[in-house]
């Protein structure tokens, strides 16, 4: 927990600008979610719940260690991915990959609580961005 609080307050500490920690995570998020649909592919008995359970036949966890884990990350992933399109931090395409990505894993994952939270937090992204004020254009003069 110790080690938590310092990378994060470190981390903090570092950030020049306001979407500094997004711009850094964002990508962090998306290689790992890729690199668990790739180990869920290559080694399908490693990465995919072996359970008799109900709700962990077929249930993903790629790189995390439950499919509760990988839900929430590519949760965070997808939010991530979804307010740098929205505030138009990346380019349309970029953020398509990885919401495409997010939503996979997200899918395959089966956490239900995880798809929950996502979809409240994107509509309350549409929701600010909708009635945001626009800022004002500059007076020509």
């Amino acid at each position: 927990m110790f080690t938590i609080v310092l990378a994060c307050t470190a981390f903090v500490l570092i950030a020049w600008h306001a979407r500094r920690c997004q711009n850094v995570v964002r990508p962090i998020l998306t290689i790992t979610l890729l690199g668990s649909i790739l180990f869920g592919l290559a080694f399908p008995t490693l990465a995919i719940h072996q359970e008799t359970s109900t709700e962990l036949i077929g249930a993903w966890r790629g790189l995390a260690n439950h499919k509760n884990g990988l839900g929430a990350l590519s949760c965070i992933a997808l939010i991530f991915w979804f307010h740098a399109w929205l505030a138009r931090e990346v380019r349309f395409l970029s953020a398509l990959a990885g919401c495409a990505l997010a939503v996979t894993c997200l899918v395959l994952s089966r956490s239900s609580t995880s798809l929950a939270a996502t979809v409240v937090v994107m509509i309350f992204l549409v929701a600010v961005a909708a009635f945001a004020p626009r800022p004002a254009s500059p007076c020509p003069i």
